[in-house]
């Protein structure tokens, strides 16, 4: 009876040290809130400058919204309707942007206040993400969980779509450097050391991966919707949990975006406003001061690495100065 007792207490005494140590508080992280002038879910956000931004999101089978600021964030506009459908993510190409969303289309506009452009993608897939750098632009989506797509072109706008039909719903991408890119889903992370024309499934399962991103070609970190956050050391080759998921022994914790600002340093943000900082590179954790309990969809750290952006649902726009 008394070793019973003993262990319950020694477990529960375990608990509470294990919880504490994970959502202690920062309070030296503020979260700026900006005004909300949309009722729309927003999806995606970066910017062409220190000035222009932009950010995506709409409902889906409604519209979908564009808003953009020209003076650093400090107030934004909505645009006139892009899209008869949301849109998911957004991708700034030196002063143009492309925005992917529902029923596989895309959106181009060459400045703030140029006109938007739209082009349908033949597959019609639900688009979720994409990537641009140097000479490549990664588009990725499905139309399931166990139909997943990617699409592959030059930067420059030449030529069609490459198209690579995936066994898993693909929700983000990001590309590394000239040869390295990977891609996260349901259930699945890939690695493609080839630019893209093909992919390896890497042997990190047990999620809804929702983001990835990489600090450089060997430190990268991956989240799950179910609370689950991996990192890699070795481009990929293997995975440490940092955090295996939601359980009777970690707090229910959604998340659905990371942002890497080096192999130690990052944060990880999700439903209800949970927004969590590491910088000793996911050993220990601390939230940041209660901001908003919406839905955090994407954040952006912007060129000088001295302010992190947040888009969430139900207009949310969110700055946080590093």
């Amino acid at each position: 009876m008394l070793n019973s007792l003993k262990y319950r207490f020694l477990l529960l005494f375990g608990l509470v040290l294990f919880y504490s140590s994970c959502t202690k508080v920062n309070n030296d992280r503020l979260v700026n809130n900006q005004d909300i002038i949309t009722d729309e879910n927003l999806y995606g956000i970066t910017f062409i400058n220190k000035d222009t931004g932009f950010i995506c999101g709409g409902s889906r089978f409604s519209n979908g919204t564009i808003l953009y600021t020209c003076d650093g964030g400090t107030t934004w506009k909505v645009r006139d309707s892009v899209s008869a459908y949301v849109l998911h993510g957004i991708k700034s190409i030196g002063n143009a942007i492309m925005s992917v969303g529902h029923t596989g289309k895309v959106v181009y506009s060459y400045g703030a206040k140029d006109s938007f452009s739209i082009s349908q993608i033949a597959g019609w897939e639900e688009l979720y993400s994409l990537d641009v750098k140097d000479t490549l632009q990664l588009i990725v989506g499905g139309n399931s969980y166990g139909e997943g797509v990617m699409y592959r072109r030059k930067t420059d706008g030449s030529g069609d779509w490459d198209r690579l039909t995936m066994k898993q719903l693909l929700t983000d991408v990001t590309i590394v450097n000239d040869t390295l890119a990977f891609a996260c889903g349901y259930g699945a992370i890939y690695r493609s050391e080839d630019a893209g024309k093909s992919w390896l499934l890497l042997n990190a399962t047990g999620d809804f991966f929702k983001s990835i991103r990489f600090a450089n070609a060997k430190t990268g970190y991956a989240v799950g919707y179910a609370g689950t956050i991996l990192k890699t050391t070795n481009a990929g080759h293997s995975w440490q949990r940092l955090r295996n998921g939601n359980s009777l022994f970690n707090a229910n914790w959604y998340f659905n975006t990371l942002c890497v600002l080096d192999e130690n340093h990052l944060f990880v943000a999700g439903n209800n406003g949970i927004l969590l900082e590491s910088t000793d590179g996911g050993k220990n954790w601390r939230k940041a001061v209660p901001f908003t309990d919406l839905n955090v969809n994407r954040l952006w750290l912007s060129a000088d690495a001295h302010r992190m952006w947040m888009v969430s649902d139900h207009g949310g726009i969110h700055s946080l100065d590093l």
